[in-house]
């Protein structure tokens, strides 16, 4: 039990019990201790009832705050700027993955995403790092952004994750080299601060909208926290239509 719902039990007891007490005689400490250790015995399901009330109103509050977020910020949630992005622009159905490219359920979600895009031709799918397991994870995607200013994240981007096994730093030259870039160029590139910056942004919008890991993603006004599959975003794609 975390320490916000010890406090909330606490007061939730004052409330309960301790009005009583003022009626009756003087006790001491460990007499109201005992008495209060009763109660919860005698009436545990008063104890769990308040704590999921308290629990529900809790999640009910952070899922308006965030969807609060999501409106007022739509834009830089949405911003292709950056490049990262695949499928129509002009597209009617607007869907952005946040990503690591050492993760593995990301990995899984690659291959649904370009199924998707193959089918349906009014998507576009916007891509946040977000950035969550270890440097690397970070390293990678300031990478991700370089190549993309030069034109080629979709060619890195499905290289990334189509490769076997665990990314290394060496895979990555590799990659960068076999879609036709300079690998000695893209290193100094990574550097740059607006790539920073731009991650800095992607995790902040991340947090904002309550993602705890990765994938996750926005349509429209629907936050998903989790990896969904191709027939689970195209019975919503219908929706959206």
């Amino acid at each position: 039990m975390n320490k916000q719902n010890k406090y909330y039990i606490f007061v939730l007891l004052s409330f309960l019990i301790l009005p009583n007490f003022l009626f009756a005689e003087e006790l001491a400490d460990s007499e109201i201790n005992e008495k209060i250790e009763a109660f919860i015995l005698e009436h545990p399901e008063v104890i769990v009832e308040s704590i999921n009330r308290y629990e529900k109103k809790m999640r009910s509050e952070n899922d308006i705050r965030k969807q609060e977020f999501l409106q007022s910020n739509r834009e830089m949630i949405f911003n292709t700027s950056d490049k990262m992005f695949e499928g129509n622009e002009n597209g009617k159905i607007k869907l952005v993955e946040f990503f690591d490219y050492n993760c593995g359920y990301c990995k899984a979600s690659h291959r649904e995403i370009h199924d998707l895009l193959t089918e349906h031709q009014d998507l576009l799918v916007i891509y946040k790092p977000f950035p969550i397991l270890g440097p690397l994870s970070l390293e990678y995607a300031r990478y991700g952004l370089a190549v993309s200013e030069l034109g080629k994240f979709k060619e890195f981007h499905n290289e990334m994750f189509t490769h076997k096994g665990p990314i290394k730093e060496k895979d990555v030259e590799s990659i960068i080299e076999k879609i036709g870039l300079d690998f000695s160029v893209v290193k100094i590139m990574i550097n740059k601060t607006e790539y920073r910056e731009n991650i800095k942004e992607s995790i902040f919008i991340a947090q904002s909208l309550g993602l705890q890991g990765t994938p996750a993603f926005v349509l429209e006004d629907e936050i998903i926290n989790k990896f969904v599959t191709k027939e689970a975003l195209e019975k919503k794609f219908m929706e959206i239509r």
